[in-house]
């Protein structure tokens, strides 16, 4: 291609295919239906086959018992004539037609006794030579017997005259191994022996016709299957699909930042607690993006204010409007400490967040460590009016922790309160033992806090004072680094109306156990 050469860059036009969950759904269910029409399709024609060659075989057996009992009554009428027992089969060997004759004869009375819904005890009367055969039609008379059908077998031909010897008198001159063999009964002795060939498959026209038919209706009806189990496929990948495409759909809008989504939950199933689970998340990352939002805001109103000041001292003193002396530098220290105090806070509040404060794990008396703290206040306090009383029990309070983090804890509490309890008020500690905890109360009588902002007190940057009074609003993070530290030695700490009418704060510590020596 040449440098010059300006020809666009056609690109693919094609649209991309995605094959969705419901057309999944949708395959799997249909296969699923397919496989077991064709399954039940196939072992339909092997049952079939099975059970028609088996009735065949019944009849066969039936047959073969009406000619047994045919050819015992032949006997004996060959008896009666005057035969010996040895020869009275003689008359058959090599007459086929006769044999034929008996064996059709045989079958008539068969079919009689079939159409009349009973079985013969006893075969009819047969004449042997130019006799007259049974009732029902003689072929002398001019009566043609139904044949039986040729493409089955004549049953003379599949069927075989044993003397009581074993020895082929008519019939079949070759009986197969495995053919059904029956008796033939004179006053109680065996005098010869019936064998049939069992069908071992279909070759009549119209057996074979019925088989063809049964197997098309199987076939029909595997198609409809199939059909049923399309539409069924369909009806439900659309039913089960429905919650699953409306979660992924609130995914798709969560993922582009509309954190408002819900999914209504319709259902106690999987899919359900998928949805369930679904707005506990939009609920965390609204909330979550909120406070995002409030702290960014928050963050920048705190370093404004005090920058601002600096800015404007600083600008005063350029232009000359104000002195650069002692007072000048106090109140540029001040905004500076300020500033400190909030990078710290913040810093720590991080850090506590991701789990990154050092602790040392030591055993102390946490009263003694809470008189030290009330101690560093005291003049503070007593500056407002305020005089603390301090309840502690007389044996020491042993808990596992980190001295240093627990003493930020009480300084941040106790400064609370000296920044928001009304000049004058009481203020009363309870350090106690309650089961294995150790419990301490931080209670004053005033000002209070409403019930539905007792919660919001260890948010980030709340303050219950909405003006932001620099003179008594700190940065609003003390309690939260609070929490965050005694959340980290497995302890609770909780906000609630102080029976003085003002606010308690009740600090909850797993206890030491009792062998544990407190340690300075």
């Amino acid at each position: 291609m040449k440098a010059n050469d300006s020809r666009p860059i056609v690109q693919s036009m094609t649209p991309s295919f995605r094959i969705g969950i419901a057309f999944k759904l949708f395959c799997a269910l249909l296969g699923a239906g397919i496989v077991m029409a064709a399954a039940m399709g196939v072992a339909s024609r092997i049952s079939f086959q099975r059970g028609f060659l088996g009735y065949l075989n019944e009849l066969e057996t039936q047959r073969m018992g009406v000619l047994t009992a045919t050819l015992a009554e032949v006997y004996r009428a060959r008896i009666a004539a005057g035969a010996a027992p040895g020869d009275a089969w003689q008359f058959l060997r090599g007459e086929e037609d006769e044999w034929r004759r008996i064996v059709r004869a045989s079958d008539r009375s068969f079919r009689a006794s079939r159409d009349a819904e009973g079985r013969p005890d006893s075969a009819p009367d047969i004449e042997i030579g130019a006799a007259a055969l049974p009732a029902g039609g003689s072929e002398a008379a001019g009566t043609q017997p139904r044949s039986e059908s040729p493409s089955r077998g004549e049953p003379s031909r599949r069927t075989t005259l044993l003397d009581a010897d074993r020895r082929v008198v008519a019939g079949n001159p070759r009986p197969a191994p495995d053919a059904m063999v029956g008796p033939i009964v004179v006053a109680g002795d065996t005098v010869g022996w019936v064998a049939s060939v069992p069908f071992r498959e279909l070759t009549n026209a119209a057996d074979l016709s019925f088989q063809e038919r049964q197997t098309a209706a199987a076939w029909y009806i595997a198609a409809l299957a199939v059909l049923l189990a399309g539409v069924t496929a369909w009806g439900l990948g659309r039913i089960f699909l429905a919650p699953a495409q409306r979660v992924a759909a609130a995914i798709h809008q969560l993922a582009a930042g509309r954190f408002d989504t819900r999914v209504s939950v319709t259902s106690t199933d999987e899919l359900g607690r998928l949805a369930a689970d679904f707005n506990r998340l939009a609920n965390t990352l609204e909330r979550n993006e909120n406070l995002r939002r409030d702290f960014m805001a928050d963050v920048s109103h705190e370093l404004r204010t005090p920058l601002a000041i600096m800015r404007g001292e600083l600008e005063a003193m350029e232009d000359g409007l104000q002195p650069l002396d002692s007072r000048s530098v106090q109140s540029l220290q001040s905004e500076v400490a300020v500033l400190s105090k909030l990078v710290d806070d913040i810093h720590q509040l991080s850090i506590a967040d991701v789990g990154s404060l050092s602790y040392r794990r030591l055993a102390f008396d946490v009263a003694g460590l809470l008189e030290q703290g009330l101690d560093s206040f005291r003049d503070r306090l007593q500056a407002r009016g305020i005089s603390p009383e301090l309840q502690v029990p007389a044996g020491p309070l042993t808990v596992v922790g980190d001295p240093e983090r627990l003493q930020q804890v009480f300084h941040n509490i106790l400064e609370n309160a000296a920044r928001y309890a009304d000049p004058q008020a009481r203020m009363r500690i309870e350090c106690r033992r309650r089961g294995a905890e150790v419990e301490i109360a931080f209670h004053d009588s005033g000002p209070g806090v409403a019930d539905e902002n007792l919660g919001k007190l260890f948010e980030r940057f709340y303050r219950v004072e909405g003006s932001r009074n620099r003179a008594t609003g700190g940065s609003g993070l003390g309690l939260s680094i609070c929490q965050s530290i005694v959340a980290a030695h497995g302890g609770s700490l909780a906000a609630s109306r102080s029976p003085l009418g003002g606010l308690a704060l009740t600090l909850r510590l797993p206890a030491a156990a009792a062998t544990a020596e407190p340690k300075a």
